[in-house]
């Protein structure tokens, strides 16, 4: 443990009271002299020691001490009232300091272990839910690759370091976008995909970005009149996507 995470147990090294774990860290820093613990811990112990010795300091009236001393000593032999009380309510001072620094250190422990099990519980929905949208984008890949009605498109053979790949379209079903060479987009930016009619404004089709190892994927999944496409594109957009391409295309897949 480093020094800030042990400040927290010096008061239960100091009471006798730590985990026998957290007293093997306390130990490890004093053997070595550490500049922080060393003191931490000397602070500690004064601390508590200070408190055995709270409780006020009675001052007795001149002469009381002998006359009590006569008055019982034939038949009492015990410490007086006021040392036995003294005594008492010091070590019961400590031991309710102990209590209360162990339930905040047991509190705190707690705390953590909640607070990690959030995370973990969040990681894990995170995880399932990223595995269920790759599932489904997989079953959508799978068909539109597989049915006969699917026409697929090459892009990319002729230039020198381009992206690369293929696209398969299907006019139920959507179009299927596999990339390699593209790098990913810019901060701000993202890739935005586009069906380009024969005749008119090319319609968006979806926003899109590729891994660190430049592969993309992409499913659109409405349909695509093929008697009326002319091509699918991929430009570079602002991060919220464009209503029209406000870039040279990256991407042109001509049917």
């Amino acid at each position: 443990m480093s020094c800030d995470e042990l400040k927290e147990f010096y008061e239960l090294y100091a009471l006798g009271v730590a985990e026998p774990e957290e007293r093997r860290e306390v130990e490890e820093h004093l053997e070595r002299n550490c500049p922080n613990c060393t003191p931490g811990i000397r602070l500690a112990r004064q601390q508590v020691a200070a408190l055995a010795l709270a409780a006020p300091q009675v001052e007795l009236p001149s002469g009381l001490r002998d006359r009590v001393v006569t008055a019982v000593a034939p038949v009492l032999e015990k410490p007086t009232s006021v040392n036995w009380l003294t005594h008492a309510w010091a070590t019961l001072a400590v031991l309710m300091l102990a209590a209360v620094l162990w339930y905040n250190y047991s509190a705190r422990r707690l705390e953590g272990q909640l607070a990690l099990l959030g995370r973990r519980l969040a990681a894990a929905e995170t995880t399932n839910s990223e595995l269920t949208v790759r599932n489904r984008l997989l079953v959508e890949a799978l068909a539109l690759v597989s049915l006969p009605e699917s026409r697929q498109l090459i892009f990319g053979r002729t230039d020198r370091e381009p992206p690369r790949g293929r696209i398969w379209v299907h006019p139920q079903r959507g179009v299927l976008l596999l990339a390699s060479r593209l790098p990913p987009a810019p901060a701000g930016r993202i890739y935005e995909m586009w069906i380009v009619p024969k005749s008119g404004p090319p319609a968006p089709a979806g926003l899109f970005n590729s891994d660190p190892r430049g592969e993309a994927t992409h499913v659109w999944s409405l349909p695509v009149d093929l008697s009326t496409a002319a091509a699918v594109a991929v430009t570079l957009e602002p991060e919220a996507g464009a209503p029209a391409p406000t870039s040279t295309p990256l991407i042109v897949a001509s049917f």
